[in-house]
């Protein structure tokens, strides 16, 4: 087999690594292989990929041999502050105002900085995000007060999934479980919540609405694999999620129930402006949760009044349930 050249191999090693680092920040995958099929005509190679939520296959002929690359990954989370540093270095590169070795070295560096945002910034933000849909849902002081305290639970119970592994493999039943499990009390302290509402508002940042929207995308695309993949992998978070709400149902259906009546006096409506506050909130939530930079947060933001506004159409004509999902799509 002819021998390559070392120029070839390391334009295939930066390639290949330009689409490990999209993957992991949650391009999709008709996408990334676009982009790489431009990019190695660009540097004199014909490539051909394939691409799954947990596998990179990568196959390169050039003028003097074939070359094939395998990666096995796990899916990575949305860092919208990344992905647009990966995406400037791979447009240097492709301009060569950048080589292939400074290329790796810039996205080992992009890739291991420090997060945009503080943990406790995104911890509030949980707080804030379901707080403020919330008055989106249904405006009163319980509801608010119910949904920031199930959100800072849910944004506990994330950082606790981001440090301990077998925390992440259950985060979204856990999450449910415990968010089911304190709406249900705080409804004896706060006997006017809706219940409904709150649990929607502290899981909806746990609702796998982007990854429907991704896969569907896929689909659409004839990407059937990374598609049909991507999918069943947010129906099994969905499949956690209810797993998680209906144990909590089931656990305290067999304990007496109490009314704290003396803390009725905070549930009174709050008034229609406060939709208002109540948007601005979620969408500045989203911008911090999907780590956007500040230059780029208006567009994240302006996606978080989509969500918001899906939530409170879809809410209103098809029920809470169904809103909350249209909400996670048009979010995505």
């Amino acid at each position: 087999m002819p021998q390559l050249q070392p120029a070839y191999l390391a334009e295939i090693e930066a390639i290949v690594e330009i689409g490990t680092s999209f993957h992991r920040l949650g391009v999709n995958a008709y996408r990334i292989e676009a982009a790489l099929s431009s990019l190695a005509e660009k540097k004199g190679l014909e490539g051909q990929f394939f691409f799954t939520p947990t596998i990179i296959i990568a196959s390169f002929k050039t003028p003097d041999g074939e070359i094939g690359r395998h990666v096995r990954i796990e899916p990575g989370n949305i860092d919208l502050g990344k992905l647009c540093a990966v995406d400037s270095l791979a447009h240097q590169y492709s301009q060569e105002t950048l080589s292939a070795q400074a290329l790796l070295l810039a996205l080992e560096k992009t890739l291991k900085n420090p997060e945009l945002y503080p943990e406790w910034a995104r911890l509030c933000c949980f707080a804030l995000g379901s707080g403020g849909l919330s008055l989106v849902f249904a405006p009163s002081l319980s509801n608010l007060i119910c949904s920031l305290l199930l959100g800072l639970t849910v944004g506990l119970l994330d950082w606790g999934s981001g440090h301990f592994d077998k925390m992440r493999q259950l985060q979204e039943a856990t999450a449910a479980f415990v968010v089911t499990m304190g709406a249900i009390i705080l409804k004896m302290i706060f006997p006017a919540v809706d219940l409904d509402i709150i649990i929607l508002s502290g899981l909806i940042k746990l609702l796998p609405g982007l990854s429907l929207t991704v896969a569907m995308a896929e689909l659409s695309q004839n990407h059937l694999a990374s598609g049909t993949a991507r999918f069943m992998g947010a129906m099994m978070s969905l499949l956690k999620l209810t797993f998680g709400i209906i144990l909590a149902n089931r656990i305290l259906s067999f304990l007496p129930v109490f009314t704290f009546s003396p803390l009725n006096f905070m549930n009174f409506p709050l008034p229609t402006w406060t939709l208002v506050p109540g948007l601005l909130a979620y969408s500045f939530s989203t911008a911090i949760v999907y780590k956007a930079t500040p230059q780029d947060s208006w567009a994240v933001f302006c996606a978080g009044l989509v969500g918001a506004a899906s939530i409170k159409i879809g809410g209103h004509f098809l029920g809470a349930d169904m809103g909350a999902f249209l909400a996670g799509l048009g979010r995505g």
